[in-house]
């Protein structure tokens, strides 16, 4: 009996121990980042509009505008271990396209690189989400994220987008 009575305090005392030295699971990581924390270039600033839209193209025409959103990059969660982002648009015309690409801005040298870029179709209008591949930036850990876009007119726009790790 009293085999038994020890083998059963073991049997908790390891289970508890495991319980509370056991390592835990790894939270996942996720980052949100609206259209409005984009930039705009000098070419459009007289179309461009930050608004609750996010980052919009207000031209009444197929005027494409250009756009660049930092990409957050810190100790919790770097850039590089990004595993996919989900940029959210609205493509208003089906004369134009809206565009979004992954890029970097070399630390240590002049330049800058972009991955494969992906788009809304020239048919489509409407709430969109795309989904640029992440090669870039995994591969560009010293260097400086961010998403650069084509915006057409009519009120197109890139309303923001999030990205995680997993």
């Amino acid at each position: 009996m009293r085999k038994n009575a020890l083998f059963l305090a073991s049997c908790f005392i390891g289970a508890a121990s495991y319980l509370v030295a056991a390592p835990k699971t790894a939270e996942a990581r996720y980052k949100r980042v609206p259209g409005t924390e984009c930039t705009v270039d000098l070419q459009s600033y007289n179309i461009a509009r930050m608004n609750s839209d996010g980052f919009n193209n207000v031209a009444n025409s197929n005027t494409q505008i250009y756009t660049t959103c930092a990409v957050p990059s810190d100790d919790v969660f770097p850039h590089h271990q990004a595993v996919s982002m989900s940029v959210h648009v609205y493509d208003a015309t089906s004369s134009g396209q809206v565009s979004v690409y992954t890029c970097v801005i070399f630390n240590g040298a002049f330049g800058g690189l972009c991955g494969t870029g992906v788009s809304t179709t020239n048919a489509f209008t409407g709430v969109s989400v795309l989904s640029p591949p992440m090669s870039v930036l995994q591969t560009h850990e010293f260097d400086f994220p961010h998403v650069w876009g084509m915006v057409p007119g009519y009120g197109s726009s890139i309303k923001g987008f999030f990205m995680r790790d997993w």
